[in-house]
C-alpha cells in the first residue's frame, strides 16, 4: 500500500521539476490535455457514499485536432490514495516516447477510482462497488465513443503502479478480451507476505475505531478497511460498512476463517489458479517491482507470482529492480520509459 498520498505527490513533483528543468528540451506540441466525467452504470446503487459521477485525465496527440486518424489506447491505474490527476507528471515522459517513436501517438487515460478509504482496488463488490466494470466496461465504452481511438483490444493496453499494478493483473485476468497488453509495475498485495498478515496492528486499530477520523491518515488502517469495502463490503455495519477478517473481541486475536477466505480468494496470487487461461489470451503480459520496497509484502509476492505464472505457462515477462516502491520511475532512465512504455510501443497495434 501507498504511504499518504501527499507524501508521494510531493515526491513526483519534485522528480518532475528535477526532470523538467535539467532533462526535459520541449520542441514540439505537447500532449493535449483533457479534463471530463462520465456516469458509470456500474457503479450507480452498487456502493454507498460513493458517486457514479468520475472524473478522468486524457492526453490527446498534439494533432489529435488536425486529423481524423484512430489511435491506440493506454489505460493508466493510480495507486492508493491517489486519483486520476497522480499521472500528470507522467506527460513529460509520454510525450518524450511520442517524440522518440517509442511510443506510436496514442489516448492515454487515467481515470479516478479514489473511494472513502483511498481506494477501490479495481474490484467488483456487491455493496462496495462494481470498480472493475466500471472500468473494463463503462470507462472503455464511453472513450471508444467520444474519442477517435481504434476499438481493438489488440490496441488497448492497461498499466499502473502500486494499487494500480494490482488492478492491472485483475482486470487482465477478468477482461482479456477488452485489454491486450497489459503491465503492471510495483503490484501491492497480490498476496498475503511479510508484514501484510492477518497479525498486522492494524486489524486491532480497526476494531476499536468508532470513526474515521479515529484511524488518522495511516495507510494500512484506511488501507485494510478499503479492501474490506472491495471484498466484503456490509450495508448494515457502520461506521464503515464492511467486514474484516480479524477481530479483538476481549482483547483476544480472532480471525473469521471464512471471510479470510473470501479475501484471500480476491488477491490476485491465488486468483491466478483459475484465471491463468485468461492471462494467456494476452498478446502481451509483464510484471516488475523493486528489490528493496518498503512495502515489505511486495518483492516476494512478486516472485511467487511470477513464478506461479511460468508454473502455468503464462507467457510473461518480469523484471525485478534495485531500489524501492517509487523511485526509479521518473526521468528517461527511469522504469517508465526504459521498460513500460517500450512495452506498449512493441504491443500495441496502431492503426
Amino acid at each position: 500500500m501507498q504511504k499518504p498520498k501527499a507524501v508521494f505527490r510531493n515526491i513526483a513533483i519534485v522528480s518532475l521539476l528535477i526532470f523538467v528543468i535539467f532533462i526535459y528540451k520541449p520542441n514540439e506540441p505537447e500532449l493535449i490535455t483533457v479534463y471530463g466525467s462520465m456516469h458509470s452504470k456500474s457503479l450507480a446503487g452498487s456502493c454507498r457514499y460513493e458517486s457514479p459521477v468520475r472524473d478522468y485525465t486524457i492526453y490527446l496527440p498534439s494533432d489529435y485536432d488536425k486529423s481524423d486518424q484512430r489511435y491506440p489506447t493506454l489505460y493508466v491505474l493510480h495507486g492508493y490514495g491517489g486519483d486520476h490527476r497522480n499521472g500528470l507528471w507522467y506527460k513529460v515522459l509520454f510525450d518524450l516516447a511520442i517524440k522518440a517513436k517509442i511510443i506510436p501517438p496514442m489516448v492515454i487515460v487515467m481515470p479516478n477510482s479514489h473511494t472513502l478509504f483511498g481506494g477501490s482496488f479495481y474490484s467488483n463488490s456487491k455493496g462496495g462497488g462494481l470498480w472493475a466494470d466500471y472500468i473494463a466496461k463503462d470507462l472503455v465504452a464511453f472513450i471508444d465513443r467520444h474519442y477517435r481511438t481504434i476499438p481493438d483490444r489488440s490496441s488497448r493496453g492497461l498499466t499502473g503502479h502500486s494499487m494500480g499494478g494490482f488492478g492491472v493483473i485483475k482486470l487482465a485476468m477478468l477482461f482479456p478480451d477488452v485489454f491486450g497488453a497489459a503491465y503492471a509495475m510495483s503490484p501491492g498485495i497480490l498476496n498475503w507476505a511479510e508484514e501484510l498478515v492477518p497479525e498486522h496492528p492494524a486489524f486491532k486499530q480497526i476494531y476499536n475505531a468508532k470513526t474515521i477520523e479515529d484511524l488518522g491518515n495511516d495507510a494500512y488502517n484506511l488501507g485494510f478497511l478499503a479492501l474490506g469495502r472491495a471484498f466484503s463490503a456490509n450495508a448494515g455495519k457502520p461506521p464503515f460498512y464492511c467486514d474484516v477478517p480479524v477481530s479483538y473481541p476481549n482483547d483476544v486475536f480472532t480471525v473469521d476463517s471464512a471471510l479470510l477466505k473470501v479475501w484471500s480468494n480476491q488477491l490476485p496470487g491465488n486468483m491466478l489458479q483459475h484465471y491463468h487461461g485468461a492471462l494467456k489470451q494476452l498478446n502481451a503480459f509483464g510484471v516488475e517491482w523493486g528489490s528493496h520496497d518498503d512495502r515489505l509484502h511486495i518483492p516476494p509476492s512478486c516472485r511467487a507470482f511470477s513464478k506461479s505464472l511460468s508454473q502455468f505457462g503464462v507467457p510473461h515477462l518480469s523484471y525485478e529492480f534495485e531500489g524501492g516502491h517509487s523511485d526509479r520511475l521518473a526521468g528517461k532512465n527511469g522504469r517508465i520509459y526504459q521498460f513500460m512504455l517500450p512495452f506498449f510501443g512493441q504491443h500495441l497495434k496502431p492503426e
